[in-house]
């Protein structure tokens, strides 16, 4: 048994997520004028996606804009009265609150015009329709979906006992099952901050760039499963063959080799496992000879002789 440089690879499962997603919804009650998108079209921050009735908001508005511009003229000219002494401070005052009053009012009616238009607010993909054109929509009815997959978050924990290795900038690779060969290389950007106290795990959140398909769209979809595999820095530790292990129940043990001849079944806590080896973390040390042969035939006590050749 011998304590060598054993690479660390720690498997996780991850769920994949989109890099921005939001429900598209509104905050008003009013009838749909026009639909502006199609089911799974791209779109830019500010692209126009839907549009309530709103010609009164409209109207509205260009009132607002008079009133304002009209409150506007009147505050300069009195406002050079004033500088030329000729107006009171009291008529200035007046005509100022009456201007700052007009610019209030244009906000309201833009805003009332804003919340019956809904658009983009970040480049993305578009997701299914679920309104059409009359349609009484609701504040909080869904319009669609809105998701940014040119890159993909993926969440995932870890034991507590490799937190301390576990930085950004570390890399990663994820599978998924509809892509058998293909792996996905990932980076770590956020290690939490908080342990789960129940689980005693960290989450780790890490972000793959999401290759194109060729047909327009991406290979990673929200939602998908993702085996992870973490590379962590090579750790000197104690190794066996795999083959050497001897499993009773939830009990691992192995068979080693006294000084005397006689064997001892001792029990074992492993741990990673590469290559045909398994890590030792505890009962055993390295320096002890241990038994990889015939295993199946021994009993914790008996007598063996082996042979140079079979030796361990």
């Amino acid at each position: 048994m011998e304590a060598k440089e054993f690479p660390i690879l720690l498997e996780a499962q991850g769920s994949a997520l989109a890099n921005e997603s939001v429900d598209l919804t509104l905050t008003v009650q009013e009838k749909v004028k026009s639909i502006n998108f199609e089911d799974g079209m791209r779109v830019h921050k500010g692209d126009l996606i839907l549009e309530l009735e709103n010609d009164t908001e409209k109207v509205e508005l260009e009132q607002a804009l008079i009133n304002r511009d009209e409150a506007k003229r009147e505050y300069e000219r009195i406002a050079g009265l004033y500088r030329s002494h000729i107006a009171s401070q009291k008529d200035y005052d007046v005509q100022k609150t009456a201007y700052d009053r007009s610019v209030l009012l244009v906000d309201i009616a833009q805003n009332a015009l804003n919340d019956r238009i809904l658009k983009a607010p970040f480049d993305g993909i578009l997701g299914i329709r679920r309104v059409s054109p009359g349609d009484l929509v609701t504040p909080g009815s869904l319009i669609t979906t809105l998701d940014d997959i040119t890159r993909i978050k993926v969440d995932f924990t870890v034991p507590e006992k490799y937190f301390a290795q576990m930085a950004p900038g570390m890399t990663f690779t994820g599978y998924n099952s509809a892509y058998p060969d293909h792996p996905f290389e990932g980076v770590v950007t956020t290690v939490s901050v908080r342990l789960n106290d129940v689980t005693r795990s960290v989450q780790i959140r890490g972000e793959i760039e999401n290759p194109d398909n060729g047909r327009g769209g991406y290979l990673l979809r929200p939602g998908m499963l993702l085996s992870l595999s973490v590379k962590l820095a090579p750790q000197t530790v104690v190794v066996i063959p795999e083959k050497a292990v001897q499993s009773l129940g939830e009990i691992q043990y192995i068979f080693i080799l006294r000084e005397d001849g006689s064997v001892e079944r001792r029990e074992i806590e492993t741990g990673i496992r590469r290559d045909g080896f398994v890590q030792i973390v505890k009962g055993a040390s390295a320096g002890e000879r241990y038994i990889d042969e015939g295993v199946n035939k021994l009993k914790d006590g008996m007598k063996v002789r082996l042979t140079e050749t079979e030796e361990n």
